[in-house]
């Protein structure tokens, strides 16, 4: 069962800031940047990374096409128990997390019901801290273009390996859409950035977006020496 989640508490002044985009948009790198320029930050792994990776161990070769909606209330309680930590032990550091929320697109994939389920979890949950959002951003054929090789690795030992491919790049362009709409819809302090440009520009632009989404949030972004 999907529980309430921070009854009765207010922690507005907690800020929670949400890398997301397409698949191989940059989201892990813009990630690891802003930690890596900004002493005041906490980054938290994507929860469904953690889940796939799991799936590995146990020898299953897994990619976002190929899991079902049971999954995604997986990473739905994972990202929600994460925040309740964050909750219980509150900081003044910004805390960064990849995906989030964006787990609901991948769920109106599935499962649009439950989607519409974990839309109302998770919004929930960001509307008690103070939530922002940096989108990188890339189209369809250039996310495929960049996972290609990893699918092909990922799944080289499948009997069903054509299958699998083909399940994974019709999937990027099912969920492309499902994105967008969600990042435009959210009604948070946000910031676009351009994927497929030069790494020093993406990485000049990524500190810039998140700049701007603290300084709308009224928090400090501070620069390490």
């Amino acid at each position: 069962m999907l529980s309430p989640f921070f009854e009765g508490e207010n922690m507005k002044d907690v800020a929670y800031v949400i890398v997301a985009g397409p698949q191989a948009s940059g989201k892990s790198v813009a990630q690891r940047h802003i930690a890596m320029t900004f002493k005041n930050t906490i980054v938290l792994r994507e929860a469904g990374q953690i889940l796939l990776e799991r799936e590995q161990e146990r020898g299953n070769a897994l990619g976002g096409a190929l899991v079902d909606s049971e999954f995604e209330k997986r990473v739905l309680q994972l990202d929600l128990a994460r925040m309740q930590n964050i909750r219980d032990t509150p900081s003044r550091y910004i805390f960064i997390d990849e995906s989030n929320v964006f787990a609901v697109a991948h769920a109106k994939v599935k499962n649009p019901d439950l989607a519409e389920i974990l839309f109302l979890k998770y919004t929930q949950a960001l509307d008690s801290f103070n939530t922002g959002i940096v989108f990188t951003h890339v189209t369809p054929q250039v996310s495929w273009e960049r996972r290609q090789r990893v699918y092909e690795k990922r799944y080289e030992d499948a009997l069903d390996l054509s299958a699998r491919m083909k399940r994974s790049k019709e999937y990027i362009f099912q969920l492309y859409p499902h994105l967008v709409a969600l990042y435009e819809t959210l009604p948070y302090p946000k910031q676009q950035v351009e994927g497929a440009i030069q790494f020093q520009e993406f990485k000049k632009c990524v500190e810039t977006a998140f700049e701007k989404v603290c300084r709308e949030m009224g928090v400090t972004s501070e620069r390490r020496p």
